[in-house]
Parts: C-alpha cells; structure tokens; sequence
C-alpha cells in the first residue's frame, strides 16, 4: 500500500516520495552514479509541497555540484 502512495504522490510532487510516514525528496547527481536522498522531516503533503517548492531551486546547484547537500 505505501508504494502505491508513493507513486501518487511522485505524480503530485516531483523527485518526492513517502516511506512509512515522511515524505522525502530524491535526486541523482549529475555524476549519474551518486543518489541523494533527504528526509523532508514531515508527514504532511502540504508542508512536504511547501518546502519542495522552497528547495526546488537549489536541486540543479547540488546536482552539478555548486553548491554542497548540506
């Protein structure tokens, strides 16, 4: 069932995903090895939508490596 939701959801909020109850958002690397994947720290899809759209920005950053995950 929680894969299922997960799917719904990666349609809603691009490179996101639930597991158990939080919601995380998922990326690769322009490397094309390396995966990233960091804990929203919540399990609300509205405050999961708000701090998506409050990262989103800095994704490609972290990707070709400008700006460091932390």
């Amino acid at each position: 069932m929680v894969h299922s939701m997960a799917n719904n959801v990666s349609h809603k909020l691009s490179h996101t995903m639930i597991r158990g109850r939080t919601y995380y958002t998922n990326f690769r690397l322009n490397d094309s090895t390396s995966f990233v994947r960091l804990s929203l720290g919540t399990d609300s899809q509205k405050q999961a939508e708000v701090i998506m759209n409050q990262v989103r920005p800095y994704t490609p950053l972290v990707q070709n490596g400008t700006m460091s995950i932390e």
